[in-house]
């Protein structure tokens, strides 16, 4: 292997021990024989990237009457162009016409050809205006307070995941199969990376995959976020609070392949399996029949060969593999009412209680950074509404509440105020956090493809999913009925993204705590603190296997942490 710190990957395929059809082979033989599928090492340059944000605030506040006042702000957000020093990126241009293949379609690369160095063009309409206003009615003598306030917000630039050096700048060992049940190359013991070569011109990329910008001009994620609500002074030293909240998102980021098969193509392979009664299998083959391929020998690899599958020749792009990358093409709507009770700390208690009523829909997806096992799969790419749905955090009811409480005991309370119990009993502190909510939607896959190859695969819901629920002789909980999904071939399902009345667990909490403060000398104290978390060992059961194609779908066989004791000493100086 040559210096520096390449990646890679060994590939491994059924394909190179088969007889050439799809239901022989074995990936573990071909593993053996040394025959491997795919083999990719490749070295990033070391990019210099570049983008520079500047922003201005104004504000003021303006008080109309003694009981009106009114806030405006207004801010403007300027993004420079998002530049590699060394011009060692590029991008995906859909629009201009490859001269090798007479088709639409190649890379673009920064600096070269008239082209601007930066590979996003920028953003100077970034333009965020706020305003709010709180009116108090004299006449209830400032017990009352009537808030609300609209904003808009501009987020940052999609700078993670978002680059990627240009075809000829990274150092690469991928060698490209002739057809697709040859072996990528023999296994050998040392492999040797291609050097850079700088931009290749309207060849780059072909016959490979693609991860790049698509779109230069792809805006920042916005939200627009609103809110009214009163507050209202009560009795005991409480304030109540409740308020409607609303917030709508766009220009929201995904992750996607746009280098499609065309959607007339994908229907005709539908309504040939309906055509054949259903039978499984047939809207597969009628998209990986093999056709005359236009570009035979103009593209290197498989992408060039006599023959392609029905599918690959309808792709907007088939002189390419899979085209990767950001699309900023996915919003967001969200409703809520909330209520808060508050008790301002006074000598013993200090109280805050909160619920929250509310509805998040959205058609994006959380990032990888997410552990959700809700997050559901974009089965159809071509229409933005089989993926929304309500967002996989969604949660209709949550209530938080905590308190503290001074045990009125010891000196300066009410109760044995002096004495050697006085110091024995006096100084404690109860703690308390209870948290409860209703269960997150869950989001019904099938890890079987369903014959498409276009997206991630749903079955179809026929049933209601809350039916039948009980404990299996396992001794896991039956969660989903498996009869109210059946796996899907030849179509897209029709269970949604993820089901807004269909919900996962419930789960509730209650942590508490005892601490006492011991004065050791001037301001040096010592505190002794215990807590207990899930004081009430309450079972919380974790989410359902979602996958429709598993044994144990539906079954719920774990559950969140048991009641948890921990014992804490602290030295305060």
């Amino acid at each position: 292997m040559t210096s520096g710190a390449p990646t890679g990957s060994f590939g491994f395929s059924q394909q190179q021990t088969s007889n050439g059809s799809s239901s022989t082979g074995n990936s573990a033989a071909s593993l053996l024989l040394g025959l491997p599928n795919t083999i990719l090492f490749q070295q990033e340059p070391n990019a210099s990237t570049v983008l520079t944000t500047s922003a201005f605030f104004l504000a003021d506040d303006w008080k109309i009457t003694p009981a009106l006042t009114l806030n405006l702000g207004l801010r403007y957000q300027y993004t420079t162009d998002f530049v590699e020093k060394h011009n060692q990126v590029g991008w995906f241009d859909p629009k201009s016409m490859n001269s090798i293949v007479s088709l639409p379609g190649v890379v673009q690369y920064a600096g070269v050809n008239g082209n601007p160095s930066g590979f996003t063009s920028g953003d100077g309409k970034q333009f965020a205006p706020r305003l709010a206003f709180a009116y108090a009615p004299t006449y209830m003598n400032g017990a009352t307070v009537l808030r609300g306030g609209i904003g808009v917000y501009n987020g940052p630039a999609p700078i993670y995941g978002y680059y990627s050096s240009a075809p000829g700048f990274n150092s690469l060992y991928n060698p490209i199969k002739p057809n697709a049940t040859s072996p990528a190359a023999a296994l050998q013991g040392t492999y040797t990376l291609s050097p850079p070569t700088g931009p290749v011109g309207v060849s780059a990329g072909l016959g490979q995959a693609l991860t790049t910008v698509i779109d230069r001009q792809m805006k920042s994620p916005r939200s627009v976020q609103w809110n009214l609500g009163v507050q209202q002074q009560l009795p005991w030293a409480l304030k109540f609070e409740m308020q409607y909240s609303g917030n709508r998102g766009v220009h929201l980021l995904i992750q996607q392949n746009v280098n499609l098969p065309a959607l007339s193509v994908i229907n005709d392979a539908i309504a040939a399996e309906t055509a054949a009664g259903g039978k499984a299998g047939v809207a597969s083959a009628y998209l990986n029949t093999a056709v005359p391929n236009p570009l035979a020998g103009k593209v290197p690899g498989t992408l060039g060969a006599a023959t392609v599958t029905r599918a690959v020749a309808s792709e907007n792009f088939p002189q390419f593999g899979n085209i990767s990358g950001l699309l900023g093409n996915r919003d967001s709507i969200y409703h809520s009412l909330q209520t808060t009770l508050q008790r301002r700390a006074t000598r013993s208690l200090t109280l805050l209680a909160a619920y929250t009523f509310s509805k998040l829909i959205t058609n994006s997806t959380p990032g990888s950074f997410a552990s959700q096992s809700n997050t559901g799969s974009l089965q159809n790419p071509y229409d933005l509404r089989d993926a929304r749905a309500v967002n996989a955090f969604d949660s209709t009811h949550v209530f938080a509440g905590t308190a503290l409480y001074t045990l009125p005991f010891g000196r300066g309370q009410k109760y044995i105020t002096h004495g050697f119990f006085s110091s024995v009993v006096g100084g404690f502190q109860l703690t308390t956090i209870v948290k409860s909510q209703s269960g997150v939607p869950l989001a019904v896959t099938q890890s079987t493809a369903n014959g498409l190859g276009v997206g991630s695969a749903r079955p179809d819901k026929i049933g209601d999913p809350t039916q039948n629920r009980g404990t299996n002789a396992n001794g896991s909980r039956q969660w989903i009925d498996p009869a109210a999904y059946s796996i899907a071939d030849g179509h897209f399902g029709s269970a949604p993204i993820r089901d807004s009345k269909a919900r996962g667990p419930n789960f509730t909490q209650v942590d508490a705590g005892l601490q006492r403060f011991f004065p050791i000398y001037r301001e040096a104290s010592l505190q002794f603190r215990v807590e207990a978390f899930n004081a009430l060992n309450h079972v919380n059961l974790a989410m359902p296997n979602q996958d429709r194609a598993s044994a144990s779908f539906g079954q719920i066989t774990s559950s969140y942490d048991p009641r948890n004791l921990q014992f804490s000493l602290h030295l305060l100086f």
